[in-house]
């Protein structure tokens, strides 16, 4: 019984998907309305970090961005720069 609660302990999540297309010539195609998701060009879905969606929240269809690895909290592991706005804003890759 001690060995199976021990197992038990160990379950962890699954890993966090990766995204492939880091760097620049990226553009907005939509943002939720209060900033929480942020959908790119290619339909990648990101979630943004809570402190910062009052940011996202005011991007613009066709906003250039630039999405980087990030030292970021948590699941924000990713950063969306909107170059136009000078912008950054720490962010979670949800999907494609």
């Amino acid at each position: 019984m001690a060995c199976a609660a021990r197992r038990a302990d160990r379950v962890t999540s699954p890993p966090a998907p990766q995204y492939e297309a880091i760097g620049g010539g990226h553009l907005v195609q939509k943002v939720s309305a209060d900033g929480q998701f942020v959908t790119l060009e290619d339909g990648s879905v990101w979630e943004i970090e809570p402190s910062v969606r009052f940011q996202t929240a005011d991007w613009q269809p066709m906003a250039a961005v630039t999405v980087s690895r990030a030292h970021g909290v948590g699941p924000y592991v990713y950063e969306l720069a909107n170059t136009q706005e000078d912008e950054g804003a720490l962010a979670r890759y949800i999907s494609r």
